[in-house]
């Protein structure tokens, strides 16, 4: 594990205490913290980011630390939520991190494993174990007091999670993706790790032009571009693409990716791609936007690039 990923882990695991620390200290006649679950986070977070092993170590060392410094959560809640919460930070992590899951998908999964982890734990060290009474329509009632709470982080943890991976490029290998576009390249398309096309031509040309020759790529192949807009976003999208890289990306093809599921890594984001005046929409940008479907789109782009027809910009 490098510095970074060390520092990032800490500070998820300081997450990890402090929010659970101020809803219990600073507001506690709310009684927010069985509702709205904040020591889940740090699990989630940490195997989201950095997959299983992290996720299982986050899950383990967070609530430890806790009840050292806070005493929350108190004896044996603290064996039931260890458990609980360890099996978040490794099934989301396998999931997500590790398989690629669909990010919802691996998180409504790893909150009904580790759920079932909570009551079968309780069972086993509270009712067997430490002859604590087991009663498991009051468990179940405890546990839907969380609902709102687990609709709370269906909804912020994922968004977190893929924000912080495109900025920081948390999920990735050790690859530097960006690095592959040096020292003049403007698109690079990768399959397994292997360069399978490399192009010095700009705007959409590179892109168009292996399409037309070679075929669609398949669904693996990671795309890393100079700049995308909208144009090369719909192509993407048209391909099946499930990974892309830019250097720059405008905020509408960044919607327009994520709303069609495709992991976006990126490292700046403007509001549209400019003519080189920079006082006008970039008439490719401009022309696409009437398109009605990626696939409208790509033919709009294959006349204009293979067919070398440029009355579709009038």
């Amino acid at each position: 594990m490098n510095i970074k990923k060390i520092t990032y882990t800490s500070a998820i695991i300081a997450i990890g205490i402090l929010l659970p620390f101020i809803f219990h200290a600073y507001i506690p006649s709310l009684q927010l913290g069985p509702k709205l679950l904040p020591i889940h986070y740090a699990s989630f977070f940490a195997g989201g980011l950095f997959g299983p092993i992290i996720g299982l170590c986050v899950g383990i060392i967070t609530p430890l630390i806790s009840f050292c410094l806070t005493g929350m959560p108190a004896f044996p809640l603290l064996l039931y939520i260890t458990i609980e919460i360890m099996v978040y930070g490794v099934t989301f992590g396998y999931l997500y991190f590790d398989k690629k899951i669909n990010i919802y998908f691996s998180l409504i999964i790893s909150m009904f494993i580790g759920r079932v982890a909570n009551i079968s734990s309780v069972y086993l060290i509270g009712s067997l174990m430490l002859g604590k009474g087991f009663v498991l329509l009051q468990l179940l009632e405890n546990l839907s007091v969380s609902i709102l709470g687990a609709i709370l982080q269906i909804m912020v943890i994922p968004l977190i999670i893929k924000r912080l991976n495109s900025k920081f490029l948390f999920n990735t290998n050790t690859i530097n993706y960006f690095d592959l576009l040096n020292p003049d390249k403007t698109c690079v398309l990768l399959n397994k790790d292997k360069i399978i096309y490399e192009s010095k031509e700009n705007s959409v040309k590179p892109f168009v032009k292996y399409i037309y020759y070679n075929g669609f790529p398949s669904k693996e192949t990671i795309l890393i571009d100079k700049i995308i807009g909208v144009a090369i976003a719909n192509i993407a999208i048209y391909c099946n693409l499930k990974t892309v890289y830019a250097k720059i990306i405008s905020k509408p093809a960044l919607t327009l990716l994520e709303n069609n599921n495709v992991t976006v890594f990126f490292g700046e984001v403007v509001e549209n791609i400019l003519k080189r005046d920079k006082l006008d929409l970039c008439p490719m940008e401009k022309k696409i936007l009437t398109a009605k479907s990626p696939r409208e789109a790509y033919d709009f782009l294959k006349q204009i690039v293979i067919d070398e027809d440029p009355i579709h910009l009038s």
